[in-house]
């Protein structure tokens, strides 16, 4: 009898996280907050390992992807139960905001590695630890993406959003170390890594468009409505 009763709290735990948005909005971001970390444990590492100028410009880019989904994460819990759509949609403004200030300085700064980086040989150990990341990442961001679109709320948009384009950058990274792992000429490396770069940021900056366009239109219609 206990263990069944054990079965159907584990069942009704499952269920409630299941349909409960705010709970899965509270465990990707926390799941997401550590993946990132252990990201960005990995990257320092290489660089200071190969002296990389690279690795070093994907740390500082991630961890400041940190700090939005702490802010992100800290805003939702702040924000919770509360039925104030304006203060969401702004939170969201800022989000957005971040995210396009983001990816302007880190297209400078990568575009700057890939120009005048030096030629690296990443071992197969860090290589693998990149693809992991990134084939989890763009797997759990594309299908949120895809499994939750018609969740509109303000904060959880800009979730998806933040973790697509996180998975995003780590794409370009895995790229670009391929490469030079590869041998690949100095010419092709800069080709495709200025190529590759051009595509990611900006698919990145229009996602940040996106959430500052929906936040500021969502806005507009609550004032209106008041």
């Amino acid at each position: 009898m206990s263990k069944i009763k054990t079965r159907d709290r584990i069942w009704s735990l499952l269920s409630l996280v299941l349909h409960s948005s705010a709970i899965r909005l509270e465990i990707s971001l926390l799941i997401g907050l550590l993946m990132n970390l252990i990201y960005i444990t990995e990257n320092l590492i290489s660089a200071i390992i190969y002296r990389s100028a690279w690795s070093a410009s994907v740390t500082a880019y991630h961890t400041l992807f940190v700090i939005a989904r702490a802010y992100l994460l800290g805003s939702h819990r702040r924000e919770f139960g509360s039925s104030d759509a304006v203060l969401a949609n702004r939170i969201c403004q800022k989000v957005g905001a971040s995210l396009l200030i983001l990816d302007v300085l880190a297209s400078f700064m990568m575009l700057y590695s890939v120009h005048h980086g030096q030629q690296i040989s990443y071992s197969g150990i860090v290589l693998f630890g990149f693809f992991i990341y990134t084939a989890y990442s763009l797997a759990t961001s594309m299908y949120g993406m895809y499994k939750w679109s018609n969740d509109n709320k303000p904060l959880h948009f800009a979730a998806r959003n933040i973790t697509f384009a996180a998975s995003l950058m780590s794409a370009f990274n895995l790229q670009y170390s391929l490469l030079l792992s590869l041998g690949a000429s100095r010419m092709l490396i800069r080709a495709v890594g200025a190529a590759g770069g051009v595509i990611i940021f900006l698919a990145i900056a229009l996602l940040a468009f996106h959430l500052i366009y929906r936040s500021s239109r969502n806005i507009r219609l609550e004032l209106e409505s008041m």
